[in-house]
């Protein structure tokens, strides 16, 4: 009976599209319904299921979802940096705020979102950490931290435009590590512990510059870009 099911609703994707939606409209819906059942069942096949069913399209999450669970991940990963970006465009303050600030706030703007998700969360991150899955995780990462340094401001083009972003997506990823494990009320302890590390990264970045003489290299931007604010 599955198999007929499968069969069918492709059979009728392809001869009659006005009977459901397009495939990667489904997607999306069948995603959405899906991550509602995270916190209860997980980053799971059973999540994707329950969340087809809801829909109304029992059995096809097999046919949909062939990379598994890290389909789901990926899709809140994206959801969430997509959420972060729209808050941060929206506040009218952020702007004004000194770069050290603007780090702090994108950085907890989106570990904040992870919050609902915090206690299956360690799930998700082992997804993410199968062989295959790995070009997914990078990929995100990456996309984060250049949305956040977007909507920070910076428009460098030279080598610390790559110096930046893996400090920035180290510090997010410290700090959301840290989270797993907080539980000090409203997680003050990780939003210290974020400060923390961009007070690290601060110094960290000076002290590279000086050293290693990069400052004639790759222009010198970064450690300016920490102890100054921008007005773009």
């Amino acid at each position: 009976r599955r198999t007929r099911n499968v069969a069918w609703f492709w059979q009728q994707i392809r001869t009659n599209s006005s009977l459901s939606p397009p495939p990667q409209t489904l997607r999306q819906e069948i995603l959405n319904a899906a991550i509602r059942h995270v916190p209860k069942h997980g980053w799971t096949l059973e999540s994707l299921s329950i969340g087809a069913n809801e829909l109304g399209f029992p059995g096809i999450t097999h046919g949909l979802f062939s990379r598994g669970p890290v389909e789901l991940v990926e899709h809140f990963l994206v959801t969430a940096n997509n959420q972060m970006s729209q808050t941060l465009q929206e506040r009218q303050d952020f702007q004004d705020l000194t770069l050290e600030k603007k780090v702090h706030e994108a950085v907890k703007t989106r570990v904040a979102l992870t919050i609902p998700y915090v206690n299956s969360w360690h799930q998700a991150l082992g997804v993410l950490g199968q062989p295959t899955n790995m070009p997914t995780a990078v990929e995100q990462l990456a996309l984060l931290a250049d949305e956040m340094w977007f909507r920070i401001g910076d428009s460098s083009t030279d080598f610390s435009w790559y110096v930046k972003r893996a400090i920035l997506g180290s510090i997010y990823s410290t700090t959301e590590l840290y989270l797993l494990t907080d539980r000090s009320p409203e997680f003050r302890d990780t939003w210290e512990f974020l400060d923390r590390r961009i007070v690290d990264a601060a110094d960290f970045t000076r002290d590279f510059y000086r050293t290693k003489g990069v400052v004639e290299i790759g222009g010198g931007l970064l450690w300016r870009y920490f102890t100054q604010s921008t007005a773009r």
